[in-house]
């Protein structure tokens, strides 16, 4: 298989990240520094709305906006600064509407692996995933489901542009996809079902 350009740039940016991340990086860049308590609170919010089953979209997408929108203040204002700033921040992104929004949770994803906060790593992927799907391109990870006739299925998956091996590293294996998929079928219907 012939990497594709954007398989090099993927490569790249996570070869910037895993030096980025490096303990003596990471303890520099939050040695004094204390997380958000604001954003950490948005974050449980954000998470508390997706725990019910079925979610109520008519309540949840204003607050998803409601929590974007302070989240942009806080990001301009400079007050995300730590890795778990970054990473609370990129979850709260993802759950926007838009390609840049997609776009921009990957790259605070980014910023908080590079400052050694490794729970990143899932919205890292799911965001990179999310966001090539906004602009008509295939996944490369994996990570975006939708109910399907025969249960969840992973959506328009390039299963071609990134070898395994580096898909695994990234902690996204077929058996980790298996497992979310399996996860995610208590909350998502197949197609055809009540």
């Amino acid at each position: 298989m012939t990497a594709s350009p954007l398989a090099h740039a993927i490569a790249g940016a996570l070869a910037l990240a895993s030096f980025a991340s490096s303990p003596a990086t990471a303890q520099e860049a939050t040695a004094v520094q204390a997380d958000n308590a604001e954003i950490a609170s948005m974050f449980t919010a954000d998470q508390a709305d997706r725990s019910a089953t079925p979610i109520d979209w008519t309540v949840v997408g204003p607050r998803d906006r409601a929590r974007l929108a302070r989240i942009a203040e806080l990001l301009e204002a400079g007050a995300v600064r730590t890795g778990q700033d970054f990473h609370y921040a990129a979850v709260l992104y993802e759950h926007g509407s838009r390609p840049d929004d997609y776009l921009t949770a990957h790259v605070l994803a980014m910023a908080a692996l590079a400052r050694g906060r490794l729970q990143a790593q899932q919205i890292a992927a799911s965001s990179l995933d999310r966001y090539l799907l906004s602009i008509g391109r295939s996944q490369v990870l994996g990570t975006q489901f939708e109910p399907g006739a025969g249960g969840i299925v992973q959506r328009n998956y390039d299963q071609d542009a990134l070898p395994e091996s580096l898909r695994a590293a990234l902690g996204q294996s077929r058996e980790a996809l298996d497992e979310r998929r399996r996860l995610l079928s208590r909350y998502i219907q197949p197609v055809g079902t009540k």
